[in-house]
């Protein structure tokens, strides 16, 4: 029996104490994770929301709306939903 006011037993409390980090640290992990797959969520509707725009500006097809925006983040070393994110909210035009 472990007592948080007194050591008993050190070793089990050891044990206890790393088996609820080790529980934190796979908490933690599984947050990170989705929170990851939601921001990658977000920056594919971002990036096709551009395409869209970006196919209207340009009278091309969202493919090569989508190899337009590429090409921009590509030539400015930004990442695509960036870029997609410019055309979208602050009224970047490709055309």
């Amino acid at each position: 029996m472990v007592g948080w006011g007194r050591i008993v037993k050190g070793v089990t409390v050891f044990d206890d104490m790393r088996g609820c980090v080790a529980d934190l640290r796979r908490w933690a992990g599984e947050e990170r994770a989705r929170a990851d797959r939601e921001a990658a969520l977000a920056d594919q509707a971002v990036i096709h929301q551009a395409a869209g725009m970006v196919s209207v500006h340009c009278r091309c097809s969202t493919d090569d709306a989508a190899a337009l925006l590429t090409a921009r983040a590509y030539a400015t070393s930004q990442p695509a939903a960036q870029v997609a994110r410019a055309v979208v909210h602050h009224g970047l035009r490709l055309d």
